[in-house]
C-alpha cells in the first residue's frame, strides 16, 4: 500500500472520531436554549456570518495532513480542488497555504 494511502486511511479515522465526538457531545439529556432555526441570528449579526462554532477550528491541522511547501510529483496545492487561491487557503486545512504546497488530502 502507498504511504498516502496510509496517511488518507489515518486522515478519515480520525475525521470519523472527530464527527462522532462531536455528535455525541450534543446529544446530552438536558434542553438547551438554542435558536428554533439554523437561519436565525443573534442581534447585530448577520446571518451569512460565521458562527462560533464553524471556521478555522473546524479545520485539519497542518501536521494532521502532512502538508509541505512543495509539490509532490505533479500534485500542488493551486491544482486541488479544496485551494482557494485569492487567499493561499483551504477550505480544509488551517493556517496560510503556499500555492506549491502539497497535503496528504490533495484532491484533483
Amino acid at each position: 500500500m502507498r504511504d498516502h494511502d496510509k496517511g488518507r486511511r489515518i486522515l478519515l479515522k480520525g475525521v470519523v472520531a472527530a464527527g462522532a465526538g462531536l455528535f455525541l457531545s450534543g446529544c446530552d439529556s438536558e434542553p438547551t436554549n438554542a435558536p428554533a432555526s439554523a437561519t436565525e441570528s443573534s442581534p447585530g449579526q448577520s446571518p451569512s456570518a460565521p458562527s462560533a462554532s464553524t471556521g478555522a477550528r473546524d479545520k485539519l491541522t497542518q501536521a494532521q495532513v502532512q502538508y509541505q511547501d512543495e509539490p509532490h510529483d505533479e500534485q500542488r496545492c493551486e491544482t486541488c480542488r479544496h485551494f482557494i487561491p485569492e487567499a493561499n487557503e483551504c477550505q480544509l486545512v488551517e493556517g496560510t497555504i503556499s500555492p506549491q504546497g502539497w497535503c496528504i488530502i490533495w484532491a484533483a
